[in-house]
């Protein structure tokens, strides 16, 4: 009996989702005129998913009443193709590199 390996295809597919999520947030940011680290993670659930942001400035991604947490999640739901809720985590303190090389 012939087995096909699908880890290709799988993988292929997640650079595809990783590459449509990192452009919709390229797009958000580029439209409020934000530049930011942060990291996104992702929780499913049948017919919606959870972006949580971890962000220093998390005031600057909701924006006044909202409107740009309003925005960010319809490119979001738009790329995803499903209804999107967005949260946020505040990381306070100091980013540290204590990596030498």
């Amino acid at each position: 009996m012939n087995y096909y390996d699908y880890s290709i295809e799988i993988e292929l597919g997640r650079r595809i989702v990783k590459e449509r999520r990192e452009n919709a947030f390229r797009e958000f940011l580029e439209e409020i005129d934000f530049h930011d680290k942060f990291v996104s993670e992702v929780k499913s659930e049948i017919n919606k998913e959870t972006f949580t942001i971890y962000t220093t400035r998390p005031g600057i991604w909701i924006g006044y009443k909202g409107k740009n947490l309003k925005r960010l999640k319809e490119i979001l739901s738009k790329v995803e193709n499903t209804m999107v809720d967005v949260e946020f985590k505040e990381i306070r303190g100091e980013f540290f590199d204590i990596w030498k090389e």
